[in-house]
């Protein structure tokens, strides 16, 4: 084994006798998730990524297990890839995107029973969102670009992450203002008042969000009586939006 390869691994193996023992106290949570979690607090972000990628892949782990993997795994890659946008390095932040829409689908499609409804979908309403970054990217790399071939590139591309922001902000909205329409007629106790108001804010935020996905989509669209429908299908979301809450209720 190289010398420059002994030391990182060194690390883990001193460090998960430490950490497997301090996760008793975060209560269920496995002690491999927590040492993951606890490498990448203490910066050691690409080992991190690493344990979470083995973990996944391990057979031998019980299968809950290699689910929590994926989704901590997903959440890393978000996490890396904000950051990224916020250096403007727009290339990184892209490949940790992808990176992160990939675990989200993976663990939306694994977790079964393992996973509430209320967080499946603010998963939805996330995965939604960093999609609809990635087609906002293509897009306007299209705009910028004059060679024909690398416009139908772009456009395609920018599509294809258009109707992957859709489909899962759909899904969000849909499952939270049905939620929200419920709670509103049981809220009797402050707990059932403080859940209600997150619910109320992630129908907004995702139905916001579906609209803007629809509004930019529609500018790509081709045909003006498509084109035309798809920005009244925007405009009906957003009225929606505008009826169930006031404007200040939004920062754009």
């Amino acid at each position: 084994m190289e010398r420059g390869r002994v030391f990182p691994w060194l690390v883990v193996s001193v460090f998960f006798a430490v950490f497997a023992f301090q996760s008793i106290a975060f209560g269920d949570i496995h002690p491999e998730i927590v040492f993951a979690r606890e490498l990448y607090d203490l910066g050691y972000e690409a080992l991190a990524e690493d344990h979470l990628i083995r973990t996944r892949r391990r057979d031998f782990m019980p299968e809950d297990v290699r689910i929590e993997a994926v989704r901590w795994l997903a959440s890393l890659y978000r996490t890396k890839g904000i950051r990224a946008a916020e250096d403007r390095d727009t290339e990184r932040k892209r490949r940790y995107y992808g990176r992160a829409i990939r675990e989200y689908s993976r663990f939306l499609d694994e977790a079964g029973d393992q996973v509430d409804s209320v967080e499946r979908h603010v998963l939805r309403h996330e995965m939604g969102e960093l999609a609809y970054d990635m087609a906002i990217d293509s897009a306007e790399n299209m705009r910028a670009t004059v060679g024909e071939d690398e416009r139908a590139e772009y456009r395609e591309d920018a599509l294809r992450w258009f109707g992957v922001a859709r489909e899962a902000l759909q899904e969000a909205q849909n499952f939270f203002l049905e939620l929200r329409g419920l709670l509103e007629q049981t809220v009797e106790t402050d707990e059932d008042r403080d859940f209600f108001h997150r619910i109320q804010r992630k129908d907004g935020a995702a139905s916001m969000a579906l609209g803007n996905a629809v509004f930019e989509h529609a500018r790509l669209t081709e045909g003006e009586a498509e084109q035309q429908g798809a920005f009244e299908e925007a405009i009906s979301i957003f009225r929606a939006v505008a009826d169930r809450y006031p404007i200040r209720a939004f920062r754009y």
